[in-house]
Order: C-alpha cells, then structure tokens, then sequence
C-alpha cells in the first residue's frame, strides 16, 4: 500500500506541474489523529533498552498524510480529490503489529473570507492490519473495507492566493478535520471516528 500511496503522489504532482497555468494545483497535508476503535493492546519489549512497554492500536490514532489536486471551479467554490496514508503500529524485539489505511477522498470547499475555507465532503478507506513474529497469526490481522464515510474541514490559509482561474502562489495553512468512517472486519466491525488538527500547503 505505500508503493501504491507513492506512485500516486508522483502521478498527481507531475499532473500539476503540467498543469502551471490552469485552474489546477496540487495539494498536500500532514496531521496528527485521535480517536477510533481500540484495535489491540498489549505489551511490547521496546529494541535497545529490553524494557517492556504497553501498546494500543487504535483505528484513527497518528499521523495522516495526504496529496491530491484542488479544480477552482468559481472563484469561492473549489474540488478537491486526494489520496491518504496512515499508520499506527507497535513495534518491539519478538513482534509487531500495523494498522495502515489508505483513504480516497473527494471535497469540495467555499472561500468564506479572510482566509477561511470550510469543505466537505465523501472518503473510502481500505485498511490492513499485519503482524510479525508472535503477532503474526493475531485474529484482528488482515483486511478492512470501509464504509463510504464522510470528511468536515477547517482550513484557515496564512496567504491568500489568486482567486481567479490561474497560476496561484503558493499558501500555507492550517486545518481541522472531523473524519466519520466504520470498517468492516471478517470479525466485526470497527469504528474509524477521528479529528485531525495539521498542516495543509497548495502550490
């Protein structure tokens, strides 16, 4: 999944390049998660120190990246559509467990003023769940499908850019996001639920 999460990046970057003076810019975007389901917990002997250390896998729980392009469809309304990676893992000397998930996502946001934006919109999820060592045969590992889910953002933008179609200089901002989102497990299912607060540059 992190190949596919890279070659995306590459294709949606080189898009954007191409397209300097049009409507179309690329963005990304860094955040910190908290919140989902409790996926697994338990202890870990921690690489160096032979101290052992509790551990929860959280199904909306780190870091989020995302890179995708943004249409300025009028000169308030803009289409977004992105593609996401994130992970949250324990890692010790006799085992580890990974819970990574790749989201789709498409938005749309309205230029409030003052650079506010706000925007939503529909995200597909697909999440693997892996483990080595004494993990290897845990029975939450596998695939998880997600529901069709759904993103509320926040941006606030430090440099207000060009708002009519063009070539925009690039902006910096922050964001807030409310992510809803359930995954489906051979054994159950999983709520994904989260907030992410970070970072969000355009260019």
């Amino acid at each position: 999944m992190k190949n596919l999460f890279m070659a995306t990046a590459i294709i949606v970057t080189s898009m954007a390049v191409m397209a300097q003076d049009s409507p179309w810019r690329t963005v990304t975007g860094i955040s910190y998660a908290d919140g989902g389901q409790k996926i697994a917990s338990g202890t870990i002997t921690t690489i160096g120190t032979n101290r052992v250390t509790p551990f929860d896998i959280q199904s909306g729980v780190g870091f989020q990246e995302r890179i995708g392009v943004e249409y300025r469809w009028t000169d308030r309304i803009s289409v977004q559509c992105s593609i996401g990676h994130s992970a949250s893992e324990a890692m010790g000397m006799d085992g580890s467990l990974d819970f990574t998930t790749i989201p789709l996502e498409l938005m749309g946001f309205v230029e409030l003023g003052k650079g506010f934006r706000i925007g939503a919109g529909l995200r597909q999820s697909h999440a693997e769940m892996r483990g080595t060592g004494k993990a290897e045969n845990f029975p939450l590992n596998g695939s998880y499908s997600g529901n069709q889910g759904s993103v509320f953002e926040l941006q606030y933008l430090f440099k207000n850019g060009v708002t009519q179609s063009g070539a925009s200089p690039a902006q910096f901002g922050l964001s807030l996001r409310n992510v809803s989102e359930t995954f489906t497990h051979r054994l159950g299912a999983i709520n994904g639920d989260h907030i992410e607060l970070g970072v969000v540059l355009y260019y």
